[in-house]
């Protein structure tokens, strides 16, 4: 979460007059819209390809005037707050298995706990990620064929390689009509470990010292001359 408030321009928020309370809100506010806003140019930039429901993970909410401190934020949606790639890129480290890796686990007894990453045979979207519709039907596949023993492989039409048992490798297979085979997804011993990429905080810092000593001034005077706040 991004917190924005007054605090390093203002100390002591208890003593000021309702007008100069109200035009720190109505400029947190107007801040934190900036702010929201360059967060979306940083990950537009940090991220290749980023999807829609990334840019529009976060939300702002706006500082109100009666708060003992007028404070604004920019967080993630409750929709995709427990979504943790947004902090694992800002923060660095090894992110927890997704819903499709804990699925994929779980369907293969445990035998695969670390990542999934398509193939060059995967069909992928927009974005460079596993196309859903192909990965949806590769999990129903994997499903129906739950109970199959490993000797059977030859007649499954999607299969799981877990060990070494044969001469392919670790990963998520399909059957062709030819009755070739091709890898759609490897199977990795460990989730990914990304690097501090994103940056929100940092952008988040000079955007707020940019803007909101201006912001401030022009929403004051406004209220002094009997205007409206933003």
């Amino acid at each position: 979460m991004l917190k924005l408030d007054a605090t390093r321009f203002i100390s002591d928020m208890k003593a000021l007059p309702s007008t100069v309370r109200k035009a720190t809100a109505y400029a947190l506010t107007d801040t934190a819209r900036d702010v929201h806003a360059a967060s979306k140019a940083r990950m537009s930039e940090a991220f290749d390809r980023p999807t829609r429901y990334t840019l529009n993970s976060l939300m702002t909410r706006f500082a109100r005037a009666n708060d003992a401190t007028p404070t604004a934020t920019v967080e993630q949606k409750p929709s995709s707050g427990n979504r943790h790639y947004l902090a694992i890129q800002e923060q660095g480290g090894q992110r927890p298995q997704t819903g499709v890796e804990r699925l994929l686990s779980s369907l293969l007894r445990g035998s695969s706990r670390g990542g999934v990453v398509p193939s060059r045979h995967a069909r992928l979207d927009g974005s460079g990620n596993w196309a859903r519709g192909e990965r949806s039907a590769t999990l129903e596949a994997l499903k129906r064929n739950r109970g199959a023993s490993t000797g059977s492989q030859g007649r499954l039409d999607v299969f799981a390689v877990t060990g070494k048992t044969t001469k392919l490798s670790k990963g998520i297979w399909r059957r062709n009509p030819d009755r070739s085979v091709e890898k759609v997804a490897s199977l990795l011993d460990r989730t990914p470990r990304y690097r501090a990429l994103l940056g929100l905080y940092a952008a988040a810092e000079r955007t707020f010292a940019a803007r909101f000593p201006d912001r401030f001034a022009r929403v004051l005077d406004r209220l002094r001359s009997g205007g409206g706040g933003s």
